[in-house]
């Protein structure tokens, strides 16, 4: 009988830990192409031929060619998909609950951690106008009228609509969902005061970009630090680019830190689909409506 095979479908900074941990348990590991990962491109076919007969599919973020029911349906052997990141958005959940399939995600300490170390500069950068007052005295000027400061304060747990009002700084964390998808757009904006920012380190279908854009454009909020985009990377005739300083952009790369992005990411996969390969559950299951349905399978993926 052949070994039951683990597709790493996005590969990354997988250590020998990894290979040897899944080798361990009398796997074989078959590596994607790192071209499946490319900005829009899709490669559906080919990972659907890559997972046949997986028990286990392992990787980073794959947005352009996402999970899909397709390409779970592939094998009949699939137990786990194991994400290395944060958030389940291109993996079709809803189909893999319904086929039995677990799906784990890595909210890793240095991933959540550095998400929230760039949310707060963001918002600092731009309530105490950091770029502004280099770019005042690069010029020769000094404390000039308009570069006044904010003051941050505080922010009380409140209803949606309450919060879009009554705050200074709206900060988007939140997994994409169908309820979350453009949560931010056109209405929410006319709710906000005009000296307000908004940042989202969270995905970029949170909030409608081309309404932001118009907002901060007409006056009617102040800026924004956008980390995660719409579309990835930034189309170059998006309208976000030619706001100038009132909008701070990065490339999704929040959690990105020296000395290994995802490596916590990686173990905490890793861990997930040996547990799930030797017939345990992994304690980060996204999915857990499917727990008892798997468990009335009985038979570990790994056994015959």
């Amino acid at each position: 009988m052949s070994k039951p095979k683990v597709l790493i479908f996005a590969p990354r900074e997988e250590p020998p830990e990894t290979v040897n941990a899944l080798e361990g348990i009398g796997c074989e590991i078959v590596f994607g192409d790192r071209d499946w990962q490319l900005p829009r491109t899709t490669h559906e076919e080919a990972v659907v031929e890559a997972a046949r007969d997986a028990v286990a599919l392992m990787g980073t973020s794959i947005r352009h060619t996402p999970i899909s029911r397709r390409i779970m349906q592939a094998s009949q052997r699939l137990r786990i998909v194991a994400k290395y990141t944060v958030g389940v958005d291109d993996i079709d959940t809803e189909a893999a609950t319904d086929l039995g399939i677990m799906v784990c995600h890595a909210p890793t300490e240095s991933n959540c951690f550095g998400v929230a170390e760039t949310t707060v500069t963001f918002m600092l950068s731009l309530l105490k106008k950091a770029a502004e007052r280099d770019a005042d005295v690069r010029a020769g000027k000094w404390r000039t009228a308009e570069n006044f400061a904010y003051y941050v304060g505080s922010v009380a747990a409140v209803d949606y609509e309450t919060l879009l009002r009554e705050s200074d700084v709206v900060s988007f964390h939140v997994v994409l969902t169908r309820e979350t998808r453009y949560m931010f757009g056109d209405e929410q904006l006319k709710l906000m005061k005009p000296n307000a920012i908004v940042l989202n380190t969270a995905r970029g279908k949170v909030l409608d970009e081309k309404a932001l854009a118009r907002a901060i454009d007409e006056g009617r909020i102040r800026g924004a630090a956008i980390d995660a985009f719409e579309e990835e990377p930034l189309p170059m005739d998006s309208p976000l680019r030619k706001l100038g300083d009132r909008v701070l952009l990065s490339p999704h790369s929040a959690s990105y830190t020296e000395g290994g992005e995802l490596r916590q990411g990686v173990a905490w996969a890793t861990r997930s689909v040996v547990t799930a390969l030797k017939g345990g559950i992994p304690d980060n299951v996204y999915n857990r409506e499917v727990i008892p349905r798997w468990k009335d399978g009985g038979a570990s993926a790994t056994g015959s």
